[in-house]
């Protein structure tokens, strides 16, 4: 049990954010709503707004997590916590994303998200993978079989092969493809 005092005088209303239940609302005489921040275990101020007058009312929006209202005598006011400046360190749970994806430079997809656990239990570990997705999808056969050529560590008979299929040395190509398999010979240099 914590106690905590983030108002001068009387507190008029507190609020639990359903959505975030380490974030607490409190309106009090001293004209401010402040969002405390349970999360740390010692409850420290996350956001606080002044007004003219004191407001004797707080509650979080039940369908907008960072929405709240406030009443004072004769008003509804409607307000947003991120538009407040924000001192503590706690980030809210509908900023955290459980999973996601994006794109990156040269054909990159990062995706990430949480360890599949059992649905009770919150997970406890994440993932996070690097995919190349290729911007040319024919070159993908004959890159799958260059890994496989690697793979086996035969880069000699990759060379040699890429050299007949060119038309033997007479070529350029066949004779530079024939140049580099020369350099995975057992007595290359």
């Amino acid at each position: 049990f914590k106690e905590t005092a983030p108002h001068t005088k009387g507190v008029l209303s507190v609020a639990w954010n359903q959505m975030d239940p380490n974030l607490i609302l409190s309106c009090g005489k001293d004209n401010r709503v402040v969002c405390t921040s349970i999360a740390s275990g010692s409850p420290e101020t996350w956001c606080e707004m002044s007004a003219q007058q004191h407001s004797f009312e707080v509650e979080w929006a039940p369908h907008k997590a960072a929405l709240f209202s406030a009443a004072s005598s004769g008003t509804v006011g409607i307000y947003s916590v991120q538009q407040q400046q924000n001192a503590g360190k706690y980030c809210p749970r509908w900023y955290r994303k459980r999973c996601g994806v994006g794109f990156g430079f040269g054909g990159k997809l990062l995706s990430f998200g949480a360890k599949a656990t059992d649905a009770a239990k919150p997970p406890t570990a994440s993932f996070c993978h690097s995919l190349v997705v290729p911007s040319e999808p024919e070159i993908v056969p004959t890159a799958d079989l260059f890994e496989h050529w690697i793979a086996e560590r035969r880069l000699r008979e990759y060379c040699h092969d890429k050299t007949r299929r060119c038309g033997g040395v007479a070529s350029h190509e066949g004779l530079m493809w024939e140049l580099m398999g020369s350099q995975f010979e057992e007595d290359g240099r």
